[in-house]
């Protein structure tokens, strides 16, 4: 896969990323818009398109939330690793500019 392909799998992953975000949206919009319908009994089609927009979020956000952990993971310890460090270096007396005289 060349230079070529490389783009060409980013834009589509990105293409891809928005149609499940829009598609996300929508459903949580349609899901609140219809929450307290008429309902029609057993196969009422506005709770069966409300059990399927519910079931696409859950879907979707099974989908979302590993990568999120594995993302933050390293970015939290990197933080706590930089406030452990800066911990140790500003109070040192030149971090505090401190003159030591004799």
């Amino acid at each position: 896969m060349g230079v070529y392909g490389k783009g060409r799998s980013r834009k589509l992953m990105i293409v891809l990323g928005l149609i499940a975000l829009v598609s996300m949206l929508f459903s949580v919009r349609l899901s609140c818009a219809e929450k307290h319908h008429n309902c029609h009994g057993e196969d009422c089609p506005i709770c069966a398109c409300l059990h399927h927009c519910r079931e696409s979020i859950r879907d979707l956000s099974d989908a979302i939330v590993p990568p999120v952990i594995v993302l933050f993971v390293p970015v939290a310890a990197q933080g706590i690793k930089a406030l452990f460090l800066c911990a140790g270096i500003c109070y040192t007396p030149v971090g505090l500019k401190v003159r030591l005289n004799d």
